[in-house]
């Protein structure tokens, strides 16, 4: 049964190989994303293919936290501007997110939402 009572955001795994010197370092960690409506994700999926929305704009627009991700102290990296803005400068954190982004709108049985 589908209970139209939904949460405004959800989570879903961002996974992606994070280059070191000891070659690459599988890393994931759990996005909090908007639930946007129907005709806002067709509005920015539109503006993401013609180059109005970046990636750095579509994951400010979508991205609401994160749980698994954690400073070189080993204190959880607090969401907000500026831990934002140090996660989406490490390379390839932000292109893992927006693909996370796109994978979620899509059906996919080995991950519960």
């Amino acid at each position: 049964m589908f209970v139209l009572e939904l949460s405004p955001s959800y989570h879903y795994p961002v996974k992606f190989d994070l280059p070191t010197d000891q070659g690459p370092k599988p890393v994931e960690f759990m996005a909090y994303f908007d639930r946007l409506a129907q005709h806002e994700v067709d509005e920015l999926v539109g503006q993401t293919r013609s180059g109005a929305v970046n990636d750095q704009e579509l994951v400010h627009r979508v991205l609401r936290g994160w749980d698994g991700v954690q400073q070189a102290d080993g204190q959880p990296l607090a969401y907000g501007p500026e831990g934002l803005d140090t996660l989406l400068n490490i390379v390839p954190v932000r292109p893992a997110i927006v693909m996370a982004w796109f994978n979620s709108l899509k059906h996919d049985p080995s991950v519960k939402n």
